[in-house]
């Protein structure tokens, strides 16, 4: 599986995952609310729910990519001692 495809799962995941919560907690507790202030708790819902997926998401994305990066772009060190530093060095 590619990177980008993991990224493209966990995206969408995060999204349902999301919207699944929102119609939880709304439907859970829309009626142990008073009437007067049920919509101001659906705002309430509306907002910070999908903002703390968001973020969550946000946090695993850069800890995935810090992760990833250097599996994309590895660096190979070549130490002065070694006998690819004799080869590249044209001693050898």
């Amino acid at each position: 599986m590619s990177h980008w495809a993991i990224v493209r799962d966990v995206t969408f995941g995060s999204l349902g995952f999301g919207t699944l919560l929102c119609l939880g907690f709304t439907l859970y507790l829309y009626n142990k609310v008073e009437p007067g202030e049920r919509m101001d708790l659906v705002k309430l819902i509306l907002l910070l729910v999908p903002m703390g997926v968001f973020c969550l998401w946000l946090m695993w994305f850069c800890m995935y990519i810090a992760q990833v990066n250097p599996m994309i772009y590895p660096v190979k060190y070549i130490h002065l001692h070694t006998p690819e530093a004799a080869k590249a060095s044209g001693k050898a």
